[in-house]
């Protein structure tokens, strides 16, 4: 869901500026970031941290987790599509 939700704000970013992000490399790679920035703040905002904090977990290890989908997902698109 954070992915579907990253590459529909990217896309909204891309139109508001103009650009298309069909020939930027660099998309993809910012898509997964943001995922993992989202999962961040979605944890920051539930107040979820702590208890990762206390079962030895860091937030860096909970954003690698959010990435995973995203980055096989933006993998398998940048392969399909030309």
């Amino acid at each position: 869901m954070l992915w579907l939700l990253s590459r529909v704000m990217g896309k909204v970013v891309f139109a508001m500026a103009n650009m298309t992000p069909s020939g930027d490399l660099l998309f993809p790679a910012w898509i997964v970031v943001m995922a993992g920035c989202l999962m961040v703040a979605d944890l920051h905002r539930r107040k979820e941290l702590m208890l990762l904090y206390n079962l030895g977990i860091p937030a860096w290890r909970a954003a690698a987790v959010a990435m995973i989908p995203g980055l096989v997902m933006e993998s398998i698109l940048v392969m399909l599509l030309p």
